[in-house]
């Protein structure tokens, strides 16, 4: 990833370019722009032998994109939440310094972050172990 200047704060991608490269790279995706909003729906399948899910992802400039499995309904193991998810099960996909608006593309790897996490997802379902690394994101107490 591109080394942040300090001194120069660099300008998001424009969101011309999010939508070329969804375009190109996830033509299967179905969008919606809401001013400075932009909604991407489409199935993703991990492996062969995995599940398909259908994804949304919302992206508001300079904001970290925001990822949900629609269907099917992501569940926990009994007793136990669902590692590497925001309130809402919205996806943990990266760090926050992770995400850098003006040098990242979405479509080479949120979308591609998504798969993998629903991958591991779907091998924590069955071994009650998450193997996808990373960090769990904080959690709000008391609320």
């Amino acid at each position: 990833m591109a080394k942040r200047n300090k001194f120069f704060k660099q300008q998001p991608l424009p969101l011309a370019e999010q939508l070329r490269q969804m375009k190109l790279h996830w033509p299967e995706f179905s969008r919606s722009i809401d001013r400075s909003r932009v909604s991407w729906i489409g199935r993703l399948t991990p492996t062969e032998m995995s599940d398909t899910y259908t994804v949304r992802v919302t992206y508001t400039a300079p904001l970290r994109p925001v990822v949900e499995v629609i269907s099917p309904e992501l569940k926990g193991r009994p007793g136990e939440r669902i590692p590497h998810t925001f309130p809402g099960k919205k996806l943990c996909l990266h760090l926050h310094e992770e995400w850098d608006a003006a040098n990242t593309i979405i479509a080479t790897t949120v979308v591609k972050w998504a798969a993998l996490w629903l991958f591991f997802y779907e091998a924590w379902v069955i071994t009650g172990k998450w193997e996808g690394g990373g960090h769990e994101p904080p959690t709000k107490r008391g609320g």
